[in-house]
């Protein structure tokens, strides 16, 4: 069986202070860990009320539609008209795409119209899966949007469909 008391005093001064350099690091490592946690839960959110915002504009326009009121294709193009102007944390703004199949379409691009009622089905479009495979980089921000949302790019743009 094993004594502590059978070691030099150097050796258990250097357990002792392996001992708690280890238990320091485990511990940073559980704390970094949280906190990587609540950094995400708060991204997170904060994206989550940023999209509401422009879903409930949407909303807004939709409710509008009706006899006496706004006519479908006005409630859309206002509705557009809306969304385009939003930014959020300085300059990040929202693009409406249609998901259908085959490829999507674009709807509305807020800082690159020429993309307007685009389809992207061309591979340029694609920078989101050309980042994860490592092929391209999202940074710096292009004006080619990706058709899918992508962890790997460093700016945050929330999309929302009418």
């Amino acid at each position: 069986m094993f004594k502590l008391s059978s070691l030099s005093i150097t050796r258990r001064l250097g357990l002792l202070i392996f001992s708690a350099l280890a238990g320091i690091t485990l511990m940073a490592l559980v704390f970094l860990y949280s906190e990587r946690q609540l950094v995400m839960a708060e991204r997170e959110n904060g994206v989550r009320q940023t999209v509401e915002v422009a879903h409930d504009l949407i909303a807004h326009f939709h409710a509008q539609i009706g006899p006496g009121k706004m006519s479908e294709e006005e409630a859309k193009q206002r509705a557009l008209q809306a969304i385009k102007a939003l930014r959020y944390s300085g300059s990040e703004y929202f693009w409406i795409n249609d998901l259908g199949k085959p490829v999507p379409k674009m709807i509305m691009h807020a800082t690159v119209p020429a993309l307007d009622g685009k389809v992207l089905d061309e591979a340029r479009f694609n920078k989101a899966i050309a980042a994860r495979d490592g092929k391209a980089s999202c940074n710096p921000p292009t004006t080619i949007l990706p058709r899918i949302k992508s962890a790997t790019c460093s700016r945050t743009v929330a999309k929302s469909g009418a």
